[in-house]
Formats: C-alpha cells, sequence, structure tokens
C-alpha cells in the first residue's frame, strides 16, 4: 500500500493491519515533561484524558493522575494507565546527500550492504533499501515517546519556544455553541472559521463531486454560489469540511508556519476567532503532533522519555492530526470517537505497506488502590459477523467495584478492507526496535514493533495472539 494520506478512526469503548497491542503493566514515564494533559473528555459516561502527543490517558505525566479513563465518570473506578497510537510504514532510506540508497546484493549480508543510486556500483536493477519503521506515541517498557507536538522541551532553548509553545495545545469546539453548515456569525459564510488554523480544502478530485469546485480553495473564499450547494439535504449529509481539508498544506498561509495550528486564527478576517467552525460532537478535541521536527531542528534525536538514550529514533517525517469527540446522548455516551488524520510530510518520498497500531494498558481498577491493580487485568478479543474489537477487563473485576470492559475497535476505513491482529506480552517483554536498521541475512528486519503491526509473530515466547489467526 502507497501512502500519502489518510485518516483512521478508532472508538474507545466500554462493555459496560491494523493492530491491537496490550501490555499488563508499562513502565511509569518520567513524569518530568510538559505536557498538554488538561482536557479530558466529561459529557459522557467516560471520562477519557487526551493529550497531543500521540497518547490518551493519563499516565505518570497528568497532575492529578486521574480521570484518566473513568468509567461510570465521577465514579473512581478506572480503566486505562495509558494507550498510544503506533504507525508503521516502509521508507526509502537516502544518504546525507539525499541520494536513494539500493541493497548491493539481495538478501543482504550486513546492513551496511548497499550503495546509492548512480555510484559505480549501482544498477537499475538492484533492490531499493527501504526501512521499516515505527512510530509511537507511547512504549511503556521502553519509556519512549516518539509523537510529539511542534513546540516540545527537545527544542525548550529555540528562540520562539516560550512564544509559541502556549499556543501548540489542544483546540476545543461544541454543537452546543455552534452547528455545522450553519452561518453562526451572520458573515455570509458558512464553517470558514474553525478552531485554530483553518486549512485549504484538498485538490478537487480529492472531494465528493458536490464539493468539487471548492478544491484548494479556503472555506473563507467561497461565494455565497459554492455555499448554496449546501441548501441541498443531499451535500448538506456529506458536508464535513474538517475531513476535506489538505493537512498538507505547503503554503499555509495566515502566518501559520508557527505550526501553532491550535491557536485562535481570524481565519475570515472579520475581527473575530474561531467563532463559525463545523465542530461534530458536543466535545471535541484537536491536537498535532509530529514524528518529526516541523521547524527543522535535527541536531537531535526526537525521541523523549527515560529510555532515549538506548533507542535510535528514525521518522518516518508524518503530521497527525488528532481528533477526538464524545457525546451525551444515551445511545452512544459509553464511548469516545478518536480521529487520526495521519499525513505523509515527505516532499519526495511515498511510504509503503502503512500499519497502524493502538497501545492499550489498562491497569483497572479503583483510583485509591496502588499499582497492584494491574495484577490481574487480563485481555481478549471478541470476533462475530461484521464487528471485532480487543478488550481488557479485571479477572475478578475487584469484587463488584470494577464491572466494565473496555474495549478498542477501528471503525474507518472500511474495516473490512483491513487487516487485523492483536497481541499480548507481559511487562518487560514489549517489541524492540532500538536500531530498526540492524537487518542481516538471517531476519527481514530488528524492527518487532513492525511485525507484530504487519501480523508476524517475531517470538512465540515473549508474544500471545489474541486473535484467533495471529498463530505465528
Amino acid at each position: 500500500m502507497k501512502f500519502n494520506k489518510h485518516v483512521f478512526c478508532l472508538i474507545i469503548m466500554t462493555l459496560l493491519a491494523v493492530t491491537y497491542v496490550f501490555a499488563n503493566k508499562a513502565t511509569p514515564s518520567t513524569g518530568t515533561k510538559k505536557l498538554d494533559l488538561d482536557y479530558y473528555h466529561n459529557v459522557g459516561n467516560i471520562w477519557l484524558r487526551v493529550s497531543n502527543y500521540g497518547f490518551f490517558g493519563s499516565g505518570d505525566d497528568a497532575v492529578p493522575q486521574y480521570p484518566s479513563l473513568e468509567y461510570p465518570g465521577g465514579s473512581g473506578v478506572d480503566y486505562l494507565y495509558q494507550g498510544a497510537l503506533w504507525f508503521g510504514a516502509k521508507k526509502q532510506r537516502r544518504d546525507i546527500s539525499g541520494r536513494k540508497l539500493y541493497w548491493l546484493q539481495y538478501p543482504p549480508q550486513s546492513k551496511d550492504d548497499y550503495t546509492y543510486e548512480g555510484s559505480d556500483l549501482w544498477n537499475s536493477s538492484m533492490t531499493p533499501l527501504l526501512d521499516t519503521l515505527v512510530t509511537v506515541g507511547f512504549d511503556g517498557d521502553a519509556d519512549l515517546y516518539e509523537f510529539l507536538p511542534a513546540y516540545n522541551p527537545l527544542i525548550a532553548t529555540h528562540p520562539t519556544y516560550e512564544l509559541y509553545n502556549r499556543y501548540d495545545a489542544i483546540a476545543t469546539a461544541s454543537t452546543r455553541t455552534q452547528k455545522r453548515g450553519v452561518d453562526d456569525d451572520g458573515d455570509g459564510l458558512i464553517d470558514e472559521d474553525f478552531p485554530g488554523y483553518t486549512f485549504p480544502f484538498r485538490a478537487d478530485n480529492e472531494l465528493p463531486e458536490a464539493f468539487q469546485t471548492f478544491g484548494s480553495m479556503y472555506p473563507s473564499e467561497l461565494s455565497s454560489m459554492d455555499l448554496a450547494l449546501l441548501s441541498e439535504p443531499e451535500n448538506y449529509e456529506i458536508w464535513f469540511p474538517l475531513g476535506f481539508m489538505n493537512l498538507y498544506d505547503p503554503d499555509l498561509q495566515h502566518g501559520a508556519r508557527t505550526y501553532t495550528y491550535s491557536k485562535p486564527y481570524d481565519d475570515d478576517f472579520d475581527g473575530r476567532m474561531d467563532e463559525d467552525g463545523a465542530p461534530v460532537s458536543e466535545q471535541d478535541f484537536i491536537g498535532y503532533y509530529y514524528d518529526y521536527c516541523p521547524l527543522g531542528i535535527t541536531t537531535v534525536d526526537r525521541d523523549y522519555g527515560g529510555s532515549k538514550g538506548q533507542n535510535t529514533h528514525y521518522p518516518l517525517n508524518i503530521k497527525v492530526r488528532q481528533m477526538s469527540y464524545q457525546w451525551s446522548y444515551d445511545y452512544i455516551k459509553n464511548l469516545v470517537y478518536i480521529e487520526f488524520n495521519i499525513t505523509n510530510m515527505n516532499v519526495a518520498d511515498t511510504l509503503y505497506d502503512c500499519a497502524m497500531g493502538i497501545y492499550m494498558d489498562s491497569d483497572i481498577g479503583p483510583n485509591t488502590y496502588g499499582s497492584e491493580k494491574a495484577a490481574d487485568d487480563k485481555s481478549g478479543y471478541v470476533k462475530g459477523e461484521g464487528y471485532e474489537f480487543a478488550y481488557t477487563y479485571d479477572a475478578d473485576f475487584d469484587h463488584g467495584l470494577s464491572p466494565g470492559l473496555v474495549g478498542a475497535r477501528v471503525c474507518s476505513p472500511d474495516p473490512d478492507a483491513l487487516e487485523f491482529h492483536c497481541w499480548y506480552w507481559k511487562v518487560g517483554n514489549g517489541p524492540d526496535d532500538s536500531d530498526p536498521r540492524d537487518v542481516g541475512p538471517t531476519i527481514k528486519t530488528s524492527n518487532q514493533k513492525y511485525w507484530l503491526l504487519t501480523g508476524t509473530n517475531p517470538d512465540d515466547i515473549k508474544y500471545t495472539p489474541l486473535r484467533p489467526e495471529d498463530s505465528n
């Protein structure tokens, strides 16, 4: 699969290759970094904390630690230590001069058995050197954080850090204050001023047919004739401007080259900010993060946490817009919907064989319990006609104090078109990608995270498949 941009949607729910990976207890994180962990969903029955660091749940970083994923909200019973996005792909390796690299022979005899395109040793029949890379929002065993906002502690000495750090946070919106497809501010425009920076629309051929005349325009540039399309009921039903945005956006008008996309902007130049957007739910949270430095700072290994000294992070150069939604309605109040808009920000390189994973470390029990509440968590997988998801529960339900189950499933793109895998491991046995370029004749790649994401068990002793088909 080639990759330029894609949307993955996840439901966190209580029952109460896309992969799910579960660990029964993670190593506590450093607890020292400055995170935007102020926001948690609380209009429904799940109180879930979100961040702009590629993970959800509190871990050890939020003070106070709870709620992380509290169910029912206000009960004092928590179902999550920390969950995270994992994303893997194959990427063509280049040398320091930007030249593509190729294996001298395949399979290679060592990780240095390559040459560059155009050298005396190169010919067009050689196999491209594709690195299998994985970026994780959180790796509990290794205490690693590889998805970071633009302004993160690694660049705290940058001249603009103090100026922009506070803006590089979570943006919020709600259908309780604004309506989709409505001129909320009475200026003749519709949905032109979202929370934070409003991106231009995608190219015309990437939009629904009814809106192809909007291609590459900004919402504030739409004419009254364009907006008349929205009066047609069949068009209003598919009007979702947030999903139509071009997140690559190489031009970046309105001063957004600061990469503070969540900072309020006057996108329609009417003297007001963020007053006419297109919220999805009663509680929308929107954040942006990257596995590379969008500011162009390449002098540091861009990962964070207590284990960064034992790990080398090679970025895929992807940008993520994370949008999470919650409603208070009875039929939907027991879930949180999380959407990951993942964009390939490489100018010249395609990403191949992409795989998304959701890491879940639950630690179920009352907030007053200590670390012992993680010891009796159990995980499983259920598959039926038209549905399947991974879940975790407390083995004895804490004698009735923790009666629920927490589950996660991917609902978009079309689940029937995806391959699913699910794995479990014990604390300390997590997959290793500390040197993902360490390839040789006996293994495809040393990146065990990519193996698991794509459905291959690199160690039958360490990793237990929870989905029945994942037995090898």
